[in-house]
């Protein structure tokens, strides 16, 4: 009988399973500080940025060509968020970053283009 009172209640309680994801995209950076790596001659002017759990970063298109960033590697891997949107010259694309961790990145349209975000 316990066993069937406590599989009803269980049963009925919202329960979430879904991990919080490790990136959010914002539509514009937060106040302060935002380190921006600018993609230009097709190439990842800043490759390595380090910032705190909590940070976001900005990238910047300044090249002719178009871009996007892919988190390819790290605690994004796999997040339905981990492709940006394509990003035309003068585009912008804003992450914040919640868990520590290294993220890789590359641009799917361009493959040898790479680099990544440490979060402490």
């Amino acid at each position: 009988m316990r066993a069937l009172v406590a599989a009803t209640l269980l049963a009925a309680a919202p329960i979430s399973l879904a991990a919080a994801s490790p990136i959010e995209i914002l539509t514009a950076p937060p106040a302060g500080d935002t380190p921006e790596v600018k993609i230009e001659a097709t190439q990842f002017a800043t490759p390595e940025v380090r910032v705190k759990a909590g940070s976001a970063v900005k990238w910047v298109n300044v090249d002719g060509a178009t871009h996007n960033v892919h988190f390819r590697r790290g605690p994004a891997k796999g997040d339905p968020k981990a492709q940006g949107r394509t990003l035309n010259e003068g585009d912008a694309y804003v992450v914040k970053f919640a868990e520590a961790g290294t993220y890789e990145y590359i641009d799917t349209l361009h493959s040898t283009m790479k680099g990544k975000i440490i979060v402490e």
